[in-house]
């Protein structure tokens, strides 16, 4: 399988959804960031073209376990609630959709890059509203693919990473696992892979 001529790096966080519905309203983070190897491959992985955003809703509905992971985006959301300034900018879903449209359009020049992530197409595609992915090539580009093992099949995200040497922490952080598809990508490709700051 070979490099993509460009792509975009994307990841959700969310309340989940067992019942294999579309839920954009279970979508609380969304991070997308655009890599074109042939001119941004030796840039620093967090200087990259991104679009990232934490998701506010009227009602929070889903799965305790997900919940539970995700307390330090309800705590940024509350923080925003009381006017308190916070990491990443705090949006309602429509505001998402329209703020991650213009920029996607404008990074990319209206062309359609192919969407690289874990497990996209059976997960992450549900909580993105249509709005949002028609901006992007209908292929999906898997991280797991590229490091597929002939014997067990494709590998999941803590695996690849331990695989390139970034060992296997997942962060549940949409811009943080963005950035890690792009550094393993780069590993195997070539680019640059310094790690990025994890308090960013």
């Amino acid at each position: 399988m070979g490099l993509p001529t460009a792509y975009m790096a994307t990841d959700t966080e969310t309340t989940g959804a067992s019942d294999g519905m579309r839920r954009p309203s279970n979508m609380i983070m969304l991070s997308m960031v655009y890599e074109n190897p042939a001119v941004t491959k030796d840039i620093p992985v967090w200087e990259l073209p991104c679009f990232t955003a934490i998701v506010a809703h009227d009602v929070y509905v889903g799965e305790a376990y997900a919940l539970g992971m995700n307390g330090w985006i309800f705590k940024m959301i509350g923080e925003h609630e009381r006017g308190n300034k916070t990491k990443y900018p705090v949006v309602t879903l429509s505001t998402l959709v329209t703020r991650g449209t213009e920029w996607a359009y404008k990074v990319t020049g209206g062309k359609k890059p192919q969407l690289l992530g874990q497990n996209f197409g059976s997960f992450d595609s549900r909580f993105i509203p249509q709005e949002l992915l028609k901006m992007f090539h209908y292929r999906v580009l898997e991280i797991g693919s590229f490091f597929a093992d002939p014997l067990c099949g494709a590998k999941s995200l803590a695996e690849v990473k331990k695989e390139c040497g970034f060992g296997d922490h997942i962060s549940h952080n949409a811009w943080h696992e963005s950035m890690d598809y792009i550094l393993c990508m780069r590993t195997k490709y070539g680019g640059n892979v310094t790690m990025y700051d994890p308090n960013l």
